[in-house]
């Protein structure tokens, strides 16, 4: 039977690199990400609960500012290891 236990998986974390129109270049990191994958709160087999954890950075060229909202987009039962 399952172990019914935590699942820790360190990801990979990332970084982009962009020009703006203007000439700005923007680069996003992803830093020290992971998830800790548990089995589900409701006690059924095909469900699961994921908390994520890292840091979302932004470096900007010259004097132009802005916000970045970080986040998630989680899909059950979805293989995405096509990197579509």
């Amino acid at each position: 039977g399952a172990a019914n236990a935590d699942t820790f998986v360190p990801l990979p974390g990332g970084e982009l690199t962009k020009t703006l129109s203007d000439g700005t270049v923007v680069t996003i990191r992803l830093v020290g990400e992971s998830a800790n994958i548990s089995p589900s709160m409701g006690a059924t087999p095909l469900h699961r609960n994921a908390w994520v954890s890292g840091s979302a950075q932004v470096e900007l060229s010259g004097t132009a500012g802005g916000k970045i909202f970080p986040g998630y987009t989680v899909g059950c039962q979805v293989n995405i290891a096509g990197g579509g």
